[in-house]
């Protein structure tokens, strides 16, 4: 008989939980993504208008990242939601976070349009824009990452994981006002 490993023993410790534990997550998952997708559809009218798309050129996809929870590692940041996207030239995500080395959970929204000069400009308004992070503004924050992609992020506390649906709609309206503001995402693409 074989020595019994370190791996071996893990694998014996938990799988009375496995089964459990992988429905849990699933379930968990696809939760947090239907209370997303119904957010984002009923203020979709409103996000095309603000995104200067029409319905007909926008479709919306799940998203995920990992696009495979199962293939997450313990160190890979986790956000589940949705995302507009317009062919090959627009995309933009709404998604609960949980960020690992930050112990951080929130909802969180990154806009993307193809060509570097195009989305800079765009990022650039956005990010100068006044419009104003609502209360508690210490929880909000924006960004630009190093490849231009502009991101809005909303830190959830603790106490208001339950007030979810509350805290997207906040979120949301936020982000229709802020797209709103700078004239929508389309001029950018031409």
């Amino acid at each position: 008989m074989g020595k019994k490993t370190a791996y071996d023993a893990f694998l014996a410790e938990c799988e009375p939980y496995f089964l459990d534990g992988v429905h849990t997550i699933a379930e968990f998952a696809r939760r947090t993504q239907e209370i997303v997708r119904e957010a984002v559809e009923r203020r979709r009218v409103l996000l095309v208008e603000a995104l200067s798309f029409t319905e007909g050129e926008i479709a919306l996809l799940e998203y995920w990242y990992p696009d495979k929870l199962q293939r997450a590692k313990p160190t890979d940041d986790i956000w589940v939601g949705v995302k507009f996207k317009v062919t090959n030239v627009f995309e933009a995500a709404i998604y609960r976070y949980w960020v690992v080395e930050e112990k951080a959970t929130g909802i969180e929204a990154w806009t993307w349009i193809k060509g570097r000069a195009k989305l800079d400009q765009l990022g650039k308004e956005l990010d100068g824009s006044d419009y104003e992070f609502p209360e508690p503004s210490d929880s909000w924050d924006s960004s630009i990452s190093g490849m231009g992609t502009y991101y809005i992020t909303r830190k959830l506390k603790e106490s208001e994981i339950g007030e979810l649906d509350l805290r997207l709609d906040e979120f949301i309206t936020y982000y229709i006002g802020l797209v709103a503001k700078v004239g929508g995402v389309k001029k950018f693409l031409s």
